[in-house]
């Protein structure tokens, strides 16, 4: 009996014991061993537990439902244990139709990957990844794979990801490796897709220039928005060389950095970009609305030889044309930074360049060509034709010379500071025939341009001695003086100040320089005082508050006082702006104003006080405070401050000093203290 009692007592306490880890499980598995399935299977009326799920079993006794969770029935452990192995055969089961192929078009989720027994460290992030690298994995038996071949796929997966991740990281910080990422490791940064192999030197750079909160960890956000970015940039520049191939209808050429961000592109050079718009537009292309990287790269270089030897054509003109035969006009004007030539003067253009001066004769600049077609123009009596262009719209970009004008028979007075002016005006002027101006119209636009010079000057002297007429020089005046620029409409009022106070040798004759000293100053000063009342906007954080002739220097603001400065200070540091960095006047002379009338309300106040307060509402200590120059008043003190100051010696009590108002509040203080 007593070897009996034995067997039973140690299958109770056996049986206790398991019951005892199951319930410890449920309550939470604070002792961080999960009931064993040997345990679980040896709860009476529990079976089917296995060795691999102990993990899952664990946090889902701690998670399932018991009337009792001190004493749980076997019906309800067993609940627990056949949902645990149900979930582990379905997530088995899906990473199986992952290895198939994903048929059913969803991968298995981390959290099924990880249910298996045995395989961890799969992350939402990567679950497209998982089933790809799953379909392609290698597997003894596909429908039975091992943990093992699962997660040597998953380890694959989240290393691959990784390196991927560091290379995309790794052009961000500049590409020191030159080997930029690719479009395959880009699409497989989770979240991260739609780049092209084409592109990958254009992300690299984009990468490279891109904004990221952390550079080292950027998100998949910031990197699909330089994806996105790098390709509509390339579908645009693609575009606009499809629209130059249809014509170039918008009249606006593919820019050589457009052009050579076309996958497979390359070569293009800023100054030949008219060039290239013209050979698209006659190129040869299988379909012109889809054309391949080989047929512009064909144009590209075409163009490129063309200009080339048109530039060899021209040097060989300078060389002394032993070949006899004259660079044409289409050669010359083809190279680039050169225009004007004319079929007509092309023996003359080869003369004059043989017998002209360069730097270099064997690389003559752009500027060197130009000088001899211009000066060939102009001795074969082409001055008509520059002033006829100029009325057309200056389209070479070169105003007529005084010279020039001066040459056409009848028409005189044109002076070389003005040829800017006279080209604007001769666009904007009024000519019968725009084609065949008369001397008298062009005379007419050149007596114009000098009036309204001379009027302008005139202005500019008038406001030098102090601007009597009341009306300053306005910025189109001063700017059409010749060799002044850079006036703004804002400072009309500054710069005639400066104007008067300026240093000019003779003020009746002020020279360019002299003058453009005076906007220059001006404009470099508004410039600090805007930055000045900018940096007290921004809390003043140099201590020292823009004075009242800064603050009234910034345009359209007025009535700045200096003993408010520090009280403009605070108030514009308080104050409310669209954008702090760069206030409106109005915006700025809004807190002027407050302050000037909150100063003024404050100042009356007291002023009331000194005449009795019969108001019978003492000066508060905040506007005694405000007062320029008063400071140290107590709210505690009002009624006392009110006395005495009502009591107080004032040399004028309508306009009390801030000394003789100070001499009081310091007075009572002491009083008080005392």
């Amino acid at each position: 009996a007593a070897e009996i009692q034995a067997v039973i007592n140690s299958v109770n306490s056996a049986i206790a014991t398991a019951t005892n880890e199951v319930i410890e499980d449920i309550a939470g598995n604070a002792n961080g061993s999960p009931a064993t399935a040997a345990q679980i299977n040896s709860v009476p009326g529990v079976s089917g537990a296995t060795a691999g799920n102990e993990a899952e079993y664990a946090a889902a006794l701690a998670g399932g439902t018991f009337v009792d969770p001190s004493a749980p029935t076997a019906a309800e452990i067993q609940a627990v244990i056949n949902a645990v192995n149900t979930a582990v055969i379905a997530a088995t089961n899906e990473v199986i139709e992952d290895i198939a192929g994903n048929a059913n078009g969803s991968p298995s989720t981390a959290e099924q990957i990880n249910s298996i027994p045995g395989v961890s460290g799969a992350t939402a992030g990567n679950e497209a990844e998982y089933a790809a690298a799953l379909a392609g994995g290698t597997f003894v038996d596909p429908t039975a794979p091992t943990a093992a071949e699962i997660q040597t796929v998953i380890n694959s997966v989240n290393t691959a990801v990784v390196a991927a991740s560091n290379e995309v990281i790794e052009d961000i910080a500049g590409n020191a490796n030159g080997s930029p990422a690719t479009a395959a490791q880009i699409n497989s940064v989770p979240g991260v897709s739609g780049a092209t192999a084409g592109n990958e030197s254009e992300y690299a750079a984009a990468l490279a220039g891109g904004t990221f909160v952390d550079p080292t960890a950027p998100t998949a956000a910031e990197i699909q928005a330089v994806i996105n970015s790098v390709n509509a940039a390339v579908v645009a520049a693609t575009n606009e060389v499809i629209e130059d191939i249809a014509g170039n209808a918008n009249g606006s050429p593919a820019t050589a950095a457009q052009i050579n961000s076309v996958p497979g592109v390359s070569g293009a050079t800023a100054g030949n970009e008219a060039e290239y718009a013209a050979a698209l537009a006659g190129g040869s292309f299988v379909d012109p609305t889809a054309p391949t990287a080989a047929e512009i790269q064909a144009v590209i270089n075409a163009v490129n030889t063309a200009v080339v030897a048109a530039t060899n054509e021209v040097i060989e003109d300078i060389a002394g044309n032993a070949n006899g035969s004259p660079a044409t006009a289409a050669q010359i004007n083809s190279v680039p930074g050169v225009s004007g030539a004319v079929p007509a003067n092309e023996t003359e253009y080869a003369s004059a360049l043989a017998s002209a001066t360069f730097a270099d004769s064997g690389a003559p600049t752009a500027a060197e060509i130009q000088a001899v077609i211009n000066a060939v123009n102009n001795s074969v009596g082409n001055s008509v034709q520059e002033v006829i262009e100029d009325i057309a719209g200056n389209a070479n970009g070169t105003p007529a010379t005084a010279a020039q004008i001066n040459s056409v028979p009848g028409v005189s007075g044109a002076t070389a500071g003005n040829e800017a002016e006279y080209a604007a005006a001769l666009a904007g002027g009024t000519f019968v025939d725009p084609t065949a101006p008369t001397a008298a119209e062009i005379q007419a636009i050149i007596n114009s341009v000098n009036s309204a010079v001379a009027a302008a000057t005139n202005e500019v002297i008038e406001d030098i001695a102090g601007n009597a007429n009341g009306s300053p020089a306005s910025a189109a005046q001063i700017n059409s003086i010749a060799g002044v620029s850079g006036a703004t409409a804002g400072n009309e009022a500054e710069y005639a100040a400066a104007l008067a106070a300026g240093s000019f040798v003779d003020p009746t004759a002020p020279t360019a320089a002299e003058i453009q000293a005076v906007i220059n100053a001006v404009n470099a000063a508004v410039v600090v005082a805007t930055n000045d009342v900018i940096e007290d906007i921004a809390g003043n954080a140099n201590g020292s508050p823009a004075t009242a002739a800064q603050i009234n220097s910034v345009p359209g603001v007025s009535g700045a006082t200096a003993g408010n400065e520090a009280e403009y200070a605070a108030a514009l540091a308080g104050g409310t702006f669209v954008d702090p960095s760069a206030p409106t006047a109005a915006e700025i002379q809004a807190v002027i104003t407050a302050v000037n009338a909150a100063v003024t309300a404050a100042t009356n106040e007291v002023i009331e006080d000194i005449a009795g307060n019969t108001n019978g509402t003492p000066a508060s200590a905040e506007q005694i405070n405000s007062v320029p120059g008063v400071s140290g008043a107590l709210a505690s003190n009002e009624t006392e401050y009110a006395a005495a100051l009502a009591a107080g010696s004032f040399v004028d009590p309508s306009a009390p000093t801030a000394a003789e108002i100070q001499a009081v509040i310091t007075a009572v203080n002491a009083a008080v203290t005392a």
